[in-house]
Protein backbone atom coordinates (compact mmCIF):
# COMPACT_ATOMS: atom_id res chain seq x y z
CA UNK A 1 0.00 0.00 0.00
CA UNK A 2 2.81 2.42 1.13
CA UNK A 3 4.44 1.94 -2.42
CA UNK A 4 1.43 1.92 -4.02
CA UNK A 5 0.87 5.23 -2.39
CA UNK A 6 4.16 6.99 -3.30
CA UNK A 7 4.06 5.87 -6.47
CA UNK A 8 0.79 7.29 -7.42
CA UNK A 9 0.99 10.67 -5.20
CA UNK A 10 5.00 11.08 -5.48
CA UNK A 11 5.01 11.31 -1.24
CA UNK A 12 4.58 9.49 1.58
CA UNK A 13 1.91 7.99 3.55
CA UNK A 14 3.31 9.50 6.25
CA UNK A 15 3.82 13.19 4.56
CA UNK A 16 0.26 13.73 3.59
CA UNK A 17 -1.43 16.30 5.23
CA UNK A 18 -3.11 19.61 3.85
CA UNK A 19 0.03 21.06 4.34
CA UNK A 20 1.72 18.91 1.76
CA UNK A 21 -1.90 19.69 -0.54
CA UNK A 22 -0.03 23.46 -0.73
CA UNK A 23 1.41 23.93 -4.00
CA UNK A 24 3.09 27.44 -3.38
CA UNK A 25 6.40 26.06 -2.22
CA UNK A 26 7.33 29.15 -0.23
CA UNK A 27 4.32 29.38 1.41
CA UNK A 28 4.25 25.49 2.18
CA UNK A 29 7.73 25.71 3.94
CA UNK A 30 7.00 28.31 5.74
CA UNK A 31 4.19 26.63 7.46
CA UNK A 32 6.26 23.33 8.11
CA UNK A 33 8.59 25.04 9.85
CA UNK A 34 5.88 26.98 11.65
CA UNK A 35 4.47 23.69 12.57
CA UNK A 36 8.04 22.45 13.57
CA UNK A 37 8.52 25.15 15.92
CA UNK A 38 5.28 24.77 17.29
CA UNK A 39 6.51 21.33 18.57
CA UNK A 40 9.39 22.46 19.14
CA UNK A 41 7.66 25.35 21.50
CA UNK A 42 9.09 28.32 20.10
CA UNK A 43 5.53 30.29 19.64
CA UNK A 44 7.16 33.51 18.73
CA UNK A 45 9.15 31.85 16.00
CA UNK A 46 6.00 29.52 14.84
CA UNK A 47 3.59 32.93 14.53
CA UNK A 48 6.38 34.33 12.53
CA UNK A 49 6.11 32.04 10.12
CA UNK A 50 2.91 31.74 9.69
CA UNK A 51 2.32 35.16 10.09
CA UNK A 52 4.85 35.46 6.95
CA UNK A 53 3.18 32.54 5.02
CA UNK A 54 -0.05 34.70 4.83
CA UNK A 55 0.89 37.77 4.36
CA UNK A 56 3.19 36.70 1.54
CA UNK A 57 0.08 35.07 -0.13
CA UNK A 58 -2.45 37.99 0.42
CA UNK A 59 0.01 40.06 -0.96
CA UNK A 60 -0.20 38.07 -4.14
CA UNK A 61 -4.22 37.45 -3.87
CA UNK A 62 -4.41 41.01 -3.08
CA UNK A 63 -2.47 42.16 -6.31
CA UNK A 64 -4.86 39.62 -8.91
CA UNK A 65 -8.10 40.17 -6.94
CA UNK A 66 -7.71 43.81 -6.73
CA UNK A 67 -10.86 46.45 -8.06
CA UNK A 68 -10.08 50.12 -7.34
CA UNK A 69 -12.23 51.39 -4.43
CA UNK A 70 -12.19 54.64 -5.38
CA UNK A 71 -10.49 57.48 -7.72
CA UNK A 72 -8.34 59.66 -6.09
CA UNK A 73 -9.00 62.75 -8.73
CA UNK A 74 -10.57 65.27 -5.94
CA UNK A 75 -10.73 67.81 -8.68
CA UNK A 76 -13.00 70.58 -8.76
CA UNK A 77 -11.90 73.00 -5.79
CA UNK A 78 -12.23 76.68 -6.23
CA UNK A 79 -10.07 77.49 -3.65
CA UNK A 80 -6.55 78.24 -3.07
CA UNK A 81 -4.09 75.80 -4.24
CA UNK A 82 -2.11 75.59 -0.99
CA UNK A 83 -5.48 74.82 0.87
CA UNK A 84 -6.61 72.73 -1.55
CA UNK A 85 -3.70 70.48 -2.04
CA UNK A 86 -3.57 70.09 1.96
CA UNK A 87 -7.59 69.20 1.90
CA UNK A 88 -6.95 66.83 -1.20
CA UNK A 89 -3.87 65.11 1.15
CA UNK A 90 -6.06 64.67 3.67
CA UNK A 91 -9.06 63.40 2.13
CA UNK A 92 -7.11 60.79 0.20
CA UNK A 93 -5.73 59.31 3.17
CA UNK A 94 -8.61 58.74 5.08
CA UNK A 95 -10.11 57.39 1.67
CA UNK A 96 -7.08 55.33 0.80
CA UNK A 97 -7.68 53.60 4.87
CA UNK A 98 -11.59 53.24 4.20
CA UNK A 99 -10.05 51.46 0.69
CA UNK A 100 -7.51 48.95 2.34
CA UNK A 101 -10.10 48.29 5.12
CA UNK A 102 -12.79 47.17 2.29
CA UNK A 103 -10.09 45.53 0.25
CA UNK A 104 -9.38 43.41 2.56
CA UNK A 105 -12.63 42.44 3.48
CA UNK A 106 -13.94 41.54 -0.10
CA UNK A 107 -11.17 39.80 -0.92
CA UNK A 108 -11.50 37.66 2.50
CA UNK A 109 -15.22 37.37 1.75
CA UNK A 110 -14.91 36.54 -1.74
CA UNK A 111 -12.44 33.53 -0.83
CA UNK A 112 -14.47 32.20 1.92
CA UNK A 113 -12.67 33.60 4.82
CA UNK A 114 -14.79 34.93 8.21
CA UNK A 115 -14.06 37.98 8.51
CA UNK A 116 -13.89 37.36 12.81
CA UNK A 117 -11.62 34.38 11.77
CA UNK A 118 -9.22 37.05 10.18
CA UNK A 119 -9.39 39.20 13.13
CA UNK A 120 -8.77 37.00 15.37
CA UNK A 121 -5.58 35.83 13.73
CA UNK A 122 -4.38 39.45 12.62
CA UNK A 123 -4.79 40.15 17.38
CA UNK A 124 -2.65 36.81 17.55
CA UNK A 125 0.55 37.41 15.52
CA UNK A 126 2.77 40.00 14.45
CA UNK A 127 2.34 42.65 11.92
CA UNK A 128 4.49 41.87 8.96
CA UNK A 129 6.57 44.36 6.41
CA UNK A 130 7.14 43.00 3.59
CA UNK A 131 10.42 44.00 1.45
CA UNK A 132 11.38 43.90 -2.30
CA UNK A 133 13.56 40.87 -3.02
CA UNK A 134 11.40 38.79 -0.50
CA UNK A 135 12.43 39.83 2.59
CA UNK A 136 9.85 39.70 5.69
CA UNK A 137 10.02 41.81 8.86
CA UNK A 138 7.54 40.65 11.52
CA UNK A 139 6.72 43.66 14.02
CA UNK A 140 5.07 41.86 17.37
CA UNK A 141 2.12 44.65 19.07
CA UNK A 142 1.02 42.35 21.80
CA UNK A 143 3.24 42.12 25.04
CA UNK A 144 1.92 38.48 25.42
CA UNK A 145 2.51 35.27 23.40
CA UNK A 146 -0.82 33.26 22.22
CA UNK A 147 -1.48 30.24 23.58
CA UNK A 148 -0.10 26.75 21.78
CA UNK A 149 -3.48 26.52 21.33
CA UNK A 150 -3.86 29.53 20.15
CA UNK A 151 -1.02 29.56 18.11
CA UNK A 152 -1.76 26.09 16.86
CA UNK A 153 -5.03 27.60 15.87
CA UNK A 154 -3.18 30.56 13.64
CA UNK A 155 -1.17 28.09 11.48
CA UNK A 156 -4.54 26.24 10.94
CA UNK A 157 -5.94 29.39 9.36
CA UNK A 158 -3.17 30.15 7.43
CA UNK A 159 -3.40 26.53 6.29
CA UNK A 160 -7.02 26.43 5.23
CA UNK A 161 -6.42 30.56 4.05
CA UNK A 162 -3.73 29.33 1.46
CA UNK A 163 -5.64 26.16 0.69
CA UNK A 164 -8.74 28.31 -0.54
CA UNK A 165 -6.65 30.40 -2.57
CA UNK A 166 -5.23 27.67 -4.05
CA UNK A 167 -8.76 25.73 -4.88
CA UNK A 168 -10.79 26.54 -7.71
CA UNK A 169 -14.15 28.40 -7.12
CA UNK A 170 -16.15 31.17 -8.68
CA UNK A 171 -14.29 34.28 -7.82
CA UNK A 172 -10.60 32.27 -7.15
CA UNK A 173 -10.87 30.33 -10.55
CA UNK A 174 -9.22 33.47 -12.74
CA UNK A 175 -6.99 33.75 -9.54
CA UNK A 176 -5.72 29.75 -9.48
CA UNK A 177 -4.85 30.41 -13.23
CA UNK A 178 -2.82 33.39 -12.84
CA UNK A 179 -0.81 31.90 -9.96
CA UNK A 180 -0.33 28.94 -12.45
CA UNK A 181 1.06 31.36 -15.17
CA UNK A 182 2.83 33.42 -12.79
CA UNK A 183 4.40 30.49 -10.76
CA UNK A 184 5.86 29.09 -14.73
CA UNK A 185 7.58 32.39 -14.99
Amino acid sequence: MRKLHHLCLDIAIEDVSLVALIRDQPARELIERALKRLDAGDLREALDDAAAAYARRFAYARRRLHIPFWDSGLGGFDINSAVRDQVRRSVERVLEGISRHYDTAIGLVSLGIDLRDYDRFRSLTPIVHLFSGGAVQTEWMQKQLPAKDQARWCIDFVINFVLALETPGPLAANLGKRMDSDEAQ
